[in-house]
């Protein structure tokens, strides 16, 4: 999906290693809704990371090169849930670990085996680390 030119506004939140790769958050129409998760490249331009829908999301993060993406969306529950996106599999959802209720995916290392981000707990809010087959 390419995102609109008629966009009302977008943020980078994250670049790749050798600076080909942009994702953030685009809002394409004013008053703020619906905000779409993007991926950049000279080549392809802004490009939305869901198919479909109409919910909010953002990309947070890249791996250094470029393939893998972590962020947020509303698309899997209501309020917002990390994922993670690849151009095989598109935007899929992340859980923690039992006990815990993720949040959102903030950072993804360089070689994408690891994910940071936060969740909740019953004492509130707790950091989330996903790694190796968890984190993609």
């Amino acid at each position: 999906m390419t995102v609109s030119a008629t966009i009302a506004s977008s943020v980078g939140n994250a670049i790749n290693a050798d600076g080909t790769v942009i994702v953030g958050q685009v809002v394409s129409v004013v008053g703020g809704a619906p905000q779409k998760a993007f991926r950049w490249t000279q080549a392809t331009g802004m490009v939305g990371l869901a198919s479909s829908g109409t919910g909010s999301e953002t990309a947070n993060s890249v791996t250094g090169d470029g393939l893998t993406v972590v962020g947020t969306t509303d698309r899997f529950v209501s309020g917002g849930a990390p994922f993670r996106w690849t151009s095989a599999s598109g935007i899929e959802s992340m859980t923690a670990d039992a006990g815990a209720t993720a949040v959102s995916a903030y950072r993804i290392s360089t070689d994408g085996s690891t994910v940071i981000g936060v969740g909740s707990d019953p004492s509130g809010y707790v950091g989330v680390r996903w790694s190796g087959v968890a984190a993609g």
